[in-house]
C-alpha cells in the first residue's frame, strides 16, 4: 500500500552564518552602501547630540554606554564590510575599515570632550569599546562573507 523510506537521521548542515551572509549579499550593493552611509550619519548625530536628548532612549544598566559603543561601532564595521564586499566596487587593505572606525570613534570622543554644554565628555574606555566592537565585528563579517561565498560555489 504505502512505501516507507528509512531515514538515516542525517540532517544536512545549514549554517546560520551562510544564510545571513547569502541573504545580505542578495541586496544590491548600492542599497547596502546607502544603508551604511545613513547609519554613519545617524551614529554621528547620536554621538554628538546633547546627552539629555539621547539619554532618555538608552538602556539603564551598568556599563550600558560601553555596550552601546561596542555594538554601534561593530555595526558600522559590519555594514561597511557588507557594503562593498565585491573587489570590483572597492578594494582596500583588510585592516583599513576597523582602523578607520577606530580613528572616527576617537575623533568623535575628542569632540564630545569639547561639548561640555551638551553634557558630553571624553572617555578612553569609550574608545576602547569602539575598537573592540570594530575588531570583533570585522572578524564576524569575514566569517559571514566567507560562508556566503562558499555557498555560491
Amino acid at each position: 500500500m504505502g512505501e516507507y523510506i528509512i531515514h538515516s537521521g542525517a540532517v544536512p548542515k545549514v549554517s546560520l552564518l551562510r544564510g545571513i551572509g547569502t541573504i545580505v549579499l542578495r541586496v544590491p550593493w548600492k542599497v547596502r552602501a546607502a544603508a551604511c552611509i545613513a547609519y554613519f550619519i545617524f551614529l554621528t548625530w547620536i554621538l554628538l547630540a546633547p546627552a539629555p536628548m539621547v539619554g532618555k532612549y538608552c538602556p539603564k544598566f551598568q556599563h550600558a554606554d560601553k555596550v552601546l559603543h561596542f555594538l554601534s561601532f561593530g555595526g558600522l564595521v559590519l555594514l561597511s564590510r557588507f557594503s562593498f564586499p565585491d573587489p570590483r566596487h572597492l578594494t582596500v587593505p583588510g585592516w583599513l575599515v576597523p582602523a578607520l572606525a577606530l580613528v572616527y570613534g576617537a575623533a568623535v570622543d575628542i569632540t564630545q570632550g569639547l561639548l561640555v554644554q551638551y553634557q558630553r565628555s571624553f572617555e578612553w574606555t569609550d574608545i576602547a569599546a569602539n575598537g573592540l566592537g570594530a575588531a570583533s565585528f570585522w572578524y564576524l563579517s569575514g566569517k559571514l562573507l566567507a560562508e556566503a561565498k562558499s555557498s555560491r560555489g
